[in-house]
């Protein structure tokens, strides 16, 4: 089977959408299939590029956000699908490099799936400033979103609760989680990481992601004060950077908590599986995110989870056996770091959840949604 992906984002961009793709191509791969990968890219990523197989289409940066970039003329991309003989196109985007797989699509007739992996609808305080106006563009975009997505022949999302928000608006979709690496992601020794961090001493409350403002963040620094007076020997670390790490390491001095959190920045993701395993519970405060996949990546390594109530992590979270769930609120969230820190790590049930979210496993799901489309 010949696979095409469109998308606005990859590498050398990071995220949960380039893992994700990632993830499928790698073990569509193995089974003998072709992936394709058409996505934004400057002079200097198509020079750097070393795979045949990824097709950089010139794009201008998108000043609210640097980090992502907008295809100026991705349509050209049809050509190099008709001579490819690509089998079926799924779009990872929903700016101009979807608009250009669905046309494709259309014009080649090739079965089309689209996947909703984020909520832009949470972000449009990056065009739009105000209360008023940003509820208008927030209409815009699920609008917009509800036309999209509805073009296609299948939609799926990584988790029911944004299958359940995208049901609201009209857009019927499939949940298909994302996978994880499993046998990567598992408890490892880690007192040596913990050493040379200067973190023997520390119960460690752990986070993983990008540093913008709509993951919550705030929530975990507002209740930092209160959280030591019940947990004196807390610590919380961040692995990840992003726009919004100056914000938060000002906030943090301005509340007089700079000796409650470290902040890694970005890390060699090998050295992964070893910050979850030195980590005795992980936090998950952010509703903007559409699966989590951080979340189970923990889990895998044995860990509790804490996640926030009406988010992508709450189907995970088994109460009392594999973590807690928390409101949006100070104590519910202390209420929750307290009980979910009485577990012992390496926590087998946590392992146990993880285990449905093995990489196999779901490429193997998409492989079979593909196969079916095709037949149709």
């Amino acid at each position: 089977m010949k696979i095409a992906f469109f998308t606005d984002t990859y590498f050398p961009n990071v995220d949960g959408v380039v893992f994700a793709m990632e993830s499928y191509r790698k073990e569509f791969e193995k089974k003998g299939h072709e992936v394709y990968i058409f996505c934004p890219g400057t002079k200097e990523d198509k020079k750097r590029n070393t795979n045949p197989r990824v097709f950089y289409y010139m794009a201008s940066e998108f000043k609210p956000y640097p980090d992502y970039k907008l295809a100026i003329f991705p349509f050209s991309s049809i050509t190099k699908v008709r001579k490819l003989k690509i089998d079926i196109i799924h779009c990872h985007a929903l700016a101009t490099m979807g608009l250009a797989g669905y046309l494709a699509s259309k014009t080649l007739k090739i079965p089309c799936v689209a996947t909703y992996h984020t909520q832009v609808s949470e972000a449009t305080h990056y065009i739009s400033k105000g209360k008023t106006f940003n509820k208008l563009t927030k209409s815009a975009v699920w609008k917009y979103c509800k036309w999209y997505y509805n073009l296609f022949d299948a939609v799926t999302t990584p988790s029911e609760y944004m299958g359940k928000i995208l049901k609201k608006y009209n857009v019927n979709s499939q949940v298909f989680p994302n996978g994880i690496n499993t046998k990567r992601f598992q408890y490892l020794e880690s007192s040596k990481t913990k050493r040379k961090l200067g973190l023997e001493k520390y119960k460690i409350a752990f986070h993983v992601g990008r540093l913008v403002k709509e993951k919550n963040i705030d929530l975990i620094i507002d209740s930092a004060k209160s959280v030591e007076k019940e947990i004196p020997n807390i610590k919380f670390v961040f692995a990840g950077d992003g726009p919004a790490r100056n914000y938060y390491e000002k906030r943090i001095k301005e509340k007089k908590v700079e000796h409650l959190f470290l902040f890694l920045g970005m890390i060699d993701q090998k050295e992964l599986p070893k910050l979850y395993s030195m980590a005795d519970v992980y936090i998950f405060p952010s509703r903007f995110d559409t699966q989590g996949l951080v979340a189970i990546e923990a889990m895998s390594c044995g860990l509790p989870i804490i996640g926030i109530k009406n988010s992508a992590v709450e189907n995970t979270i088994d109460e009392g056996k594999n973590g807690y769930i928390f409101n949006n609120n100070i104590p519910s969230f202390i209420f929750a770091i307290k009980k979910a820190l009485k577990f012992k790590t390496p926590l087998q049930y946590s392992m146990n959840t993880a285990k449905k979210y093995s990489k196999e496993k779901m490429a193997e799901k998409m492989l079979n949604l593909y196969k079916s489309l095709i037949k149709k």
